[in-house]
C-alpha cells in the first residue's frame, strides 16, 4: 500500500487495488461474508465499494448502501472524538455533560446536573440497559453481534 504521505495527493484509483485486497483479507482474517467501504476525502465520498453477501442463505449481494448492525462499535469512535478534544484543551472528562450539552436530560434533574461524560462511557450513570432495543428475537437472551459486540 502507498505511504500516508502519499495518500492527500495521490487519486483514490491508486489505492482500489490495495483496498480491494485489504477488504478480502480483513474479511477472511474474522470470518465474515460481506463488507462495504467508503473513502471520505475533504468532507465528501470520493469511492465506495461492496464485497461479499449481506445474506448468504438468499445469496444477496453486499451493497454500498447495506446497513449493517455494528453494535458497541460506535462507542470507540465517541470515546475517540472526545479523546481528541480532551488533548486538544477544549474538553474536560469529569465536566457534566449539561456543560457542554445544556438541552441535555435525564428522568432525575440531580443526575442530569452531575453526570459526567465519563460517567456516560463507563456505564456508571445506573440508567437501564437497552441491549435488544435494535436486535431480533429473544430479548431473554443476548444478541449476536459476532466479533464486533
Amino acid at each position: 500500500m502507498s505511504t500516508s504521505s502519499d495518500a492527500p495527493t495521490a487519486p483514490i484509483t491508486s489505492f482500489v487495488s490495495d483496498l480491494d485486497r485489504l477488504a478480502l483479507d480483513v474479511m477472511s482474517d474474522w470470518k465474515v461474508p460481506g463488507a462495504a467501504i467508503a473513502v471520505v476525502r475533504d468532507g465528501k465520498v470520493v469511492f465506495t465499494r461492496a464485497y461479499g453477501q449481506r445474506d448468504v442463505e438468499a445469496d444477496l449481494p453486499v451493497t454500498p448502501v447495506t446497513q449493517f448492525a455494528i453494535c458497541s462499535i460506535t462507542k470507540s469512535f465517541t470515546a475517540t472524538a472526545l479523546a481528541l478534544l480532551h488533548n486538544e484543551g477544549r474538553f474536560d472528562w469529569s465536566q457534566p455533560v449539561c456543560d457542554y450539552m445544556p438541552e441535555f436530560r435525564l428522568g432525575d434533574p440531580v443526575a442530569t446536573e452531575r453526570v459526567s461524560v465519563l460517567d456516560l462511557l463507563c456505564h456508571r450513570t445506573a440508567l437501564p440497559r437497552n441491549d435488544w432495543v435494535h436486535e431480533p428475537g429473544d430479548r431473554g437472551q443476548m444478541p449476536s453481534c459476532g466479533i464486533l459486540n
